[in-house]
């Protein structure tokens, strides 16, 4: 989570999957890399100073557009939910 990642996703938002707005808890990322899977949590003491005012609302956030600037509330559970089945997966994969 270094400043260079910041930037990075500033400069290159596409680049990053935004899960700002569809977290199922705090406890998981709001930003991951598409290719190199790194992720960056915002609000953490390794955030620099100056990200804040530099993200876009969470409205326009990549996520959005990427389904037409609007998503059902339906569907934001809905992926939610599968979004914390497959981080226990992977959990329990990585325990075997």
């Amino acid at each position: 989570m270094t400043e260079n990642s910041w930037k990075n996703l500033i400069d290159n938002p596409k680049d990053w999957w935004d899960y700002i707005s569809m977290k199922p808890n705090e406890k998981y990322s709001d930003f991951e890399h598409k290719q190199t899977d790194e992720t960056l949590r915002h609000s953490t003491w390794s955030t620099p100073e100056w990200v804040s005012s530099k993200l876009p609302p969470a409205e326009t956030a990549s996520y959005a557009e990427a389904f037409g600037g609007h998503i059902d509330s339906n569907v934001m559970i809905l992926y939610s939910k599968l979004y914390a089945l497959f981080v226990n997966v992977v959990r329990v994969v990585n325990v075997l």
